[in-house]
């Protein structure tokens, strides 16, 4: 895998340095991005990764953000200086001098900078939250948030994909691209079951009321109670109705709360969402068995060989959608086919190396048996973040994993490339 693996990354280099910063798009039937920085920027962009790459802008709500941004930009600078000419201390003049001196930001009206010798970098005279650290602990606790999102988009970033997939000029990769996470996102995040998932919120609280009006008043659990009873004693004022029209009802202090709907509703924890989920999967591929989204959408449901095969099937005809290659990684890992994974790999790394899609190939590659194969899981994580290192989540998850492998001299190589290219990681991030 090493040699595809370095084939693919020069290949990625290549692209993007022929990429122009914008230019018209082709006939739709092209199936290539025309600008891949241009459209996998507005892909990213519609998940909010914005300002959460190594090198971001920072919160603009946050007022120390101008003057680390401004610490950042003159370290960077002042490194370049120094190693050019050892033993000097530099400053302002000396980086006008030599061309280096960046544009700043307008700091805090008191905030002065310094060169500090021993960690090589521009200091802050107002010292925390104005310094290097500061922000980079800030970005890694928003890193890990941003982590959790690529898992399951919120609801903003599905108004970002629709409002994307109506521009007439998207390349055809991206438009399957979005339809087939639509397609996905209707049935995970459907009416029916939002509805059941607010359901079993509110019966658990009725059963919570229950308990404490149980303690509250000595009563054994077996006692009988009534929806009547526990919104007397004033216990049921944050429980909202079924939103799907259904009625609540409880017999005892330590018994189940019921939805008179029954079916999903009548279903603890997952369970009635799957249901739910399972019965729009059938509906939805009965309606179009040959549409890929939907026929990755039935292998779901599938045994690891048929959902391959479907799977298979679905990415020849869509080759260049991204989320298939992602589903199909997830069933290879569920089947312990680590042998299998190279293909879709390279493929993401060298045509869709969208930060949120190494995210997520990183995830599926986890999944099953897989799971326990650490040194296999931190090459796959190692290889996304190789081939974007601009992008932290990136960079903390292939460290993160490394490390679990025992792989610690990758772990420093990937720690000492974040802290060159933002020194307050050096500080932010645990030595090893």
């Amino acid at each position: 895998m090493a040699a595809r693996r370095a084939a693919a990354l020069l290949a990625l280099v290549l692209l993007l340095l022929a990429a122009a910063p914008a230019q018209d798009a082709p006939p739709a039937g092209s199936g290539r991005p025309p600008a891949p920085l241009v459209w996998l920027q507005r892909y990213e962009l519609a998940w909010g990764v914005g300002g959460l790459y190594v090198l971001g802008e920072g919160d603009p709500d946050d007022p120390a953000a101008p003057s680390r941004q401004n610490l950042l930009a003159l370290t960077l600078a002042g490194r370049r200086l120094a190693d050019e000419t050892p033993g000097i201390a530099p400053n302002f003049t000396m980086l006008r001098a030599a061309g280096y001196m960046p544009a700043l930001l307008e700091p805090a009206p008191v905030d002065t900078y310094s060169w500090n010798a021993e960690t090589r970098r521009f200091e802050s005279s107002l010292g925390p939250p104005h310094d290097l650290a500061t922000g980079a602990r800030r970005n890694i606790a928003a890193a890990q948030i941003l982590r959790g999102r690529y898992a399951r988009p919120t609801q903003l970033v599905r108004d970002r994909w629709a409002k994307l997939a109506d521009d007439p000029q998207l390349p055809q990769a991206l438009q399957r691209e979005l339809t087939a996470r639509a397609v996905i996102d209707t049935v995970w995040e459907s009416r029916a079951v939002l509805e059941c998932r607010a359901c079993l919120a509110n019966r658990e609280e009725i059963e919570r009321a229950a308990t404490m009006y149980g303690q509250l008043h000595g009563f054994d659990a077996e006692r009988t109670t009534s929806m009547g009873e526990l919104d007397r004693a004033g216990l049921l004022g944050d429980v909202a109705a079924c939103p799907a029209g259904g009625k609540y009802s409880i017999a005892a202090i330590g018994g189940p709360a019921v939805c008179s709907l029954g079916g999903p509703h009548g279903k603890r924890g997952e369970e009635g969402l799957r249901a739910i989920r399972e019965a729009d999967i059938v509906r939805l591929a009965a309606e179009r068995p040959d549409d890929p989204p939907r026929m990755a959408l039935a292998a779901r449901m599938m045994e690891p060989a048929a959902a391959l095969e479907t799977l298979d099937r679905a990415a020849a005809l869509w080759p260049d959608t991204p989320l298939l290659r992602l589903e199909r990684l997830a069933h290879l890992a569920r089947a312990g086919r680590v042998d299998l994974f190279e293909p879709d790999l390279v493929f993401l790394v060298e045509n869709f190396p969208a930060a949120p899609v190494l995210a997520q190939a990183t995830l599926a590659t986890a999944l099953g048996p897989y799971e326990a194969d650490a040194a296999s899981r931190a090459e796959m994580a190692a290889i996304a973040a190789d081939a974007r290192p601009d992008v932290l989540p990136l960079q903390l998850a292939a460290i993160e994993w490394a490390l679990a492998a025992g792989r610690i001299e990758e772990a420093r190589r990937l720690r000492a490339r974040l802290a060159a290219a933002n020194p307050g990681y050096d500080d932010a991030l645990p030595a090893f």
